[in-house]
């Protein structure tokens, strides 16, 4: 049955796109909890580079992965990406090369999913909403369709076949990517598990933002 599903079912790759983001060379300098900032310099909701270029602040939402959390949460970090990641672009080593690698930039700042890259425990993965740059070990997942990819990846599916594809704890975005996803073709079915999905995301907010180590903590 294994075997057939890859003959009769779309896979990952197929509705959505893995990129792995950058890679700082040195996060001490440019990576923060964004508690260690004034909340004054940090843009938290742009949508492009252009609005946060223009919002002339330093730091900006980070996903660098973390541990085990399903459908929302873990989000802590935030990097210096002023004028447009001038710093970063720039940090040069004593050789005159380039030491950060910054990949995928067109996909900064969009709604994804993010997963960890690394981990000793089953697969997890969040919604991340607009605004967020990603780091290489917090990949990310983006389309049309993420509802439906965030459902299926947040059951027992992707640890089967990822623990067939690879025996590490190392996620790779080719093992993620080749992950069979069914589609739906009730609609009644589909909106039941749209509803779902969209109730477990707010509660897992809910119980996130109920932390004072969260930007959205209110009480």
């Amino acid at each position: 049955k294994t075997m057939n599903m890859f003959e009769n079912i779309k896979l990952l790759e197929d509705i959505g796109v893995i990129k792995t983001g950058m890679t700082t060379a040195d996060n001490d300098k440019f990576v923060r909890n964004w508690q260690e900032v004034s909340i004054l310099k940090i843009a938290f909701e742009c949508i492009s580079s252009t609005m946060a270029l223009e919002s002339k602040c330093k730091w900006f939402p980070y996903n660098k992965g973390g541990g085990f959390r399903k459908w929302y949460g873990l989000n802590e970090n935030i990097v210096n990406w002023a004028n447009d990641g001038f710093d970063i672009k720039n940090n040069i080593d004593e050789k005159g090369k380039k030491k950060a690698s910054v990949r995928a930039e067109e996909y900064y700042f969009k709604t994804s999913i993010t997963y960890s890259s690394v981990t000793s425990a089953s697969f997890s993965l969040r919604i991340s909403n607009k605004g967020f740059l990603f780091v290489s070990g917090g990949s990310s997942i983006f389309s049309e369709k993420l509802q439906d990819i965030q459902a299926i990846l947040s059951t027992k599916i992707p640890d089967y076949f990822l623990s067939a594809y690879n025996d590490t704890i190392n996620f790779q975005p080719g093992d993620v990517s080749r992950i069979p996803v069914i589609t739906i073709n009730s609609e009644s079915t589909k909106q039941q598990i749209d509803s779902l999905t969209q109730e477990c995301i707010d509660i897992s907010k809910e119980e996130w933002d109920s932390r004072e180590t969260s930007w959205d903590f209110t009480k």
